[in-house]
């Protein structure tokens, strides 16, 4: 950057020059409307220049003058003496720290010949070359030691600026109205680099009108900048003052806006206010998005966990069943089921009794929070088999999502066998059950692509149609092989089951990867205050809340499942999931 000042006759001007590492070059004349001295126009050009590189992102910068005094006063060779001149002075080393590297050389006129001739023409107001730009400065870039001097001063009789007094009548004494205002009327910056940055390029869409700072809004309409305690007030005026309609937080906003008024938090102060609002809470929606990663069991061996429901209620049947058990392999997926007239712990153990003296101990249950399953009966009888029972949080039944998917199933292939337009057959339920599981048993599966039986067993079952219409298997059928082909299928069984929990896995990440997709994060921990949504629905009517509590966050059993407690410290026996709670804000 080269630079220089002028003084006339005709009066004052500066000007600068900077140019890029590729030569293109930006000039810039200052005309100087206000009384000036030689030294104070060389540093208003010197100071003009240093904001513009600064607003333009350089870092580096190498400035060249014919002024002997300043660069000599900038290099620390010289001592400044004289009061108006260290105010420029001191404005120059505000401007170096925005730099990482500015150094001022001292160079003779004969090698700064085009600001040399900048600065005159300035002064003059004469014609420059096209590409010039050409500014009128009405006072100096720094406020001059003498209030007397100061064009400002001349204009206000009471010896205070009009940015002074619009800041005097702003009482916070950090609202952030004052630098904005204190630049527009005396271009006075923050001391902080960063915040002088920041308010020089914000200053552009801000005015000033009698005392009040107004905001340029991209439709052109003036909005009048009010402070953040201001905002708030007015906020709450229109979410539940007399035209309130306790509306979300960015259409109180625009509300506001509309309105016109502006700070630059209003969406944030919006939000919080909504959030904390407690009718809000209790009226919220529910959301439907994801609150948590998917959380999938590992699938290691056939019959190492099952999943275990009640379904129900059906026609009452032969026998008076009007219940079924049902219980998944979460390996093989394979089904069984049984049905019940009633729902007791009793029927419960004898159901999986049945399971485990074929298919051996499991690892673990997965069931819901239904009373047979709580039960001590239950529970003692599970516990002196070593088997370990793992409750789902309450309504959320995708904690059990393959026995809630065995259900569907089995009650979809229910309804279709015992149809009839003409008759009723729907008492006949409990005689279909069995030829719904052959179906599901000798399908395959989306997961593992193998049928249930083939895993269970090691070979594919022999299916009435194949018997029917002669398929190859039967044609080909000896007993002389049969045997030999059977051990073969029992020794190849394990390494099938292999692949098959390669496959499962790979599965697994597919859902991981669908369900990130829908995931809204929220997050809960121990002592959050939250609101669970309402479980009866006895007394309820159409102005009843959604959500009751609220409860505190007392244990986090596993992510997304929780423990929570009522305002008395009561703890609830079961598990609760996110989705069926959300933070409450006090």
């Amino acid at each position: 950057m080269a630079f220089d000042g002028a003084l006339n006759s005709q009066g004052a001007g500066a000007g600068f020059i900077l140019t890029s590492p590729s030569g293109d070059q930006f000039k810039h004349a200052i005309h100087l409307n206000f009384r000036a001295t030689n030294n104070t126009a060389e540093y208003e050009g010197l100071l003009a220049g240093i904001r513009a590189a600064a607003a333009l992102g350089v870092r580096r910068l190498i400035v060249k003058g014919d002024s002997e005094l300043v660069a000599n006063q900038v290099h620390k060779d010289y001592k400044c003496s004289s009061p108006e001149l260290s105010k420029y002075l001191a404005e120059v080393r505000k401007l170096e720290k925005r730099f990482d590297g500015i150094e001022v050389r001292h160079v003779y006129r004969k090698d700064n010949i085009e600001p040399d001739d900048l600065a005159p023409r300035a002064s003059r107001q004469e014609p420059l070359e096209p590409g010039t730009f050409l500014d009128v400065l009405t006072r100096p870039l720094v406020k001059e030691a003498s209030g007397e001097d100061s064009p400002i001063a001349l204009n206000n009789s009471s010896g205070a600026t009009k940015a002074e007094r619009a800041v005097a009548d702003i009482e916070t004494t950090d609202d952030w109205r004052n630098p904005l205002i204190k630049f527009i009327g005396s271009e006075e910056l923050p001391e902080d680099d960063v915040e002088a940055e920041k308010i020089t390029r914000k200053v552009k869409v801000y005015c000033m009108i009698g005392n009040d700072l107004y905001k340029k809004a991209p439709n052109g309409v003036l909005l009048k900048c009010v402070s953040s305690d201001d905002g708030g007030h007015l906020l709450l005026d229109i979410h539940e003052g007399i035209c309130g309609s306790h509306a979300a937080g960015r259409i109180l906003v625009g509300k506001a806006f509309r309105q016109g008024f502006f700070w630059p938090t209003a969406l944030k102060d919006a939000c919080d206010m909504v959030q904390g609002f407690e009718a809000c809470q209790f009226h919220s929606k529910h959301t439907k998005l994801l609150a948590q990663a998917l959380q999938t069991i590992s699938l290691t061996w056939p019959f190492s966990c099952w999943g275990l429901d009640i379904l129900g209620l059906f026609p009452r049947g032969q026998g008076g069943y009007r219940f079924l058990f049902v219980a998944i392999d979460k390996f093989t997926k394979w089904i069984e089921a049984r049905p019940t007239g009633e729902i007791k712990a009793d029927n419960v153990i004898k159901f999986i009794k049945g399971i485990f003296c074929r298919f051996g101990l499991p690892h673990r249950i997965i069931t819901n929070n239904g009373s047979q399953f709580i039960s001590a009966d239950f529970q003692d009888y599970c516990t002196r088999l070593g088997v370990k029972i793992c409750f789902a949080s309450v309504s959320h039944p995708q904690s059990n999502g393959q026995v809630e998917k065995a259900n569907g199933i089995v009650q979809q292939g229910i309804k279709t066998r015992v149809y009839d337009r003409l008759m009723s057959h729907d008492k006949k339920w409990v005689e279909e059950v069995p030829s719904v599981l052959w179906a599901v048993r000798t399908t395959p599966t989306t997961s593992n692509k193998e049928t249930p039986f083939f895993l269970v067993y090691g070979s594919e079952a022999m299916l009435p149609t194949k018997l029917r219409h002669q398929s190859t298997q039967v044609q080909k059928y000896s007993d002389e092989d049969q045997e030999e082909q059977r051990n073969d299928d029992v020794n190849l069984l394990e390494e099938h089951r292999e692949r098959v929990a390669v496959r499962a896995a790979s599965y697994q990440q597919a859902l991981h990867r669908y369900h990130e997709k829908r995931i809204r994060a929220r997050t809960l921990s121990i002592g959050d205050y939250v609101l669970r949504r309402v479980q009866s629905q006895a007394g309820r009517n159409k102005l009843s809340p959604k959500w009751e509590g609220p409860y505190t966050i007392t244990q986090v059993l596993r992510p997304g499942a929780f423990k929570i407690a009522d305002g008395d410290g009561r703890e609830l026996a079961n598990s609760w999931n996110i989705d069926q709670l959300r933070k409450f804000y006090v």
